[in-house]
């Protein structure tokens, strides 16, 4: 740097003489490290510690501004070596458990630090800045070296108290954490597919059919079994058999409509669940849940009410086409509604 050692010398001067001003301006933070070093180092230098480590401070920015790294990851750099090993980038490695924890923390590395600092300097009940260089002073004193080079004992001396290096460091705390959380990959996994499937309600053919089911236990029943119960209770009451009934009221209806009663349920059924593209089965069955739905009602009375809604398209109430009906019956039997009922 120098070619002489006269120039050399006088330069020194200069500086030792001009300390303060020095340390203060740009030029000082464009020196290389050996340069701050001969400087910092000197008692000739008689400048206020403050001084000197906030000009440190300045000309670290300035050296990592240089290396294009920002202070942040300048500090992180001895883990490059690590990460080297591990084949991952040093960054994203640092920068990712650096911004998840400073997230938790809800404040920047640099924030960090200082509200650490300002916290443990709370607890002690002085300010950051007089705790700081109260610090720095003593433990310079002890050790006789620069407050940047203390800051980094300090640093090392807290990593040998824990024995631990980075790495281990970072895997500790990934298990403490899922210590805290008490689960495994796989059941955080499955957790996180129950909540879709509760975001979602699940399939709607699982939902019905798990639905039917239950509705089915509760009954202790199956839809189609429920459906003859119901025809041969109805049919016990009337003194008949479900299918004599069925064939005797259909017959007589086909008659007037002209079709089987057979073709005609048949053909309905197809028509209604071609309009809605699903199977007869599982149309009824949606139907039937619907309107029960709708209606708060059990199975037994929608079919009721079904009829009835039938009748009242065909501008009759049931009763009266029941009556009807075994009226006109009764008049082919020669017998009376009330024996024939």
């Amino acid at each position: 740097m120098y070619k002489g050692k006269e120039i050399e010398d006088r330069c020194v001067s200069f500086i030792f003489e001009h300390g303060k001003d020095l340390l203060a301006s740009r030029p000082f933070t464009r020196l290389c490290w050996q340069c701050v070093k001969q400087i910092v180092q000197s008692d000739e230098l008689v400048v206020e510690e403050k001084l000197i480590f906030q000009a440190v401070l300045r000309w670290s920015e300035a050296e990592c501004a240089r290396k294009h790294m920002q202070v942040r990851i300048a500090l992180l750099t001895w883990s490059k070596a690590e990460c080297a090993h591990k084949h991952m980038q040093v960054r994203i490695a640092l920068l990712t458990w650096s911004e998840a924890e400073c997230a938790r923390k809800h404040m920047q590395v640099r924030i960090a630090l200082l509200t650490w600092s300002e916290a443990e300097c709370a607890r002690k009940h002085m300010q950051v800045c007089i705790a700081l260089l109260t610090w720095s002073e003593a433990e310079c004193a002890r050790k006789h070296m620069q407050v940047c080079i203390a800051l980094l004992t300090w640093s090392m001396s807290e990593c040998a108290r824990k024995h631990m290096q980075v790495r281990i460091a970072l895997l500790t705390w990934s298990e403490a954490e899922c210590a805290r959380n008490h689960m495994q990959v796989r059941i955080a996994l499955l957790t996180w597919s129950e909540a879709e499937c509760a975001r979602k309600h699940m399939q709607v053919r699982i939902a019905l059919l798990t639905w039917s089911e239950a509705e089915c236990a509760r009954k202790h029943m199956q839809v189609r079994i429920a459906l003859l119960t119901w025809s041969e209770a109805e049919c016990a009451r009337k003194h008949m058999q479900v299918r004599i009934a069925l064939l005797t009221w259909s017959e007589a209806e086909c008659a007037r409509k002209h079709m089987q009663v057979r073709i005609a349920l048949l053909t309905w059924s197809e028509a209604e669940c071609a309009r809605k593209h699903m199977q007869v089965r599982i149309a009824l069955l949606t139907w039937s849940e619907a309107e029960c739905a709708r209606k708060h009602m059990q199975v037994r009375i929608a079919l009721l009410t079904w009829s009835e809604a039938e009748c009242a398209r065909k501008h009759m109430q049931v009763r009266i086409a029941l009556l009807t009906w075994s009226e006109a019956e009764c008049a082919l039997k020669h017998m009376q509604v009330r024996i024939a009922l």
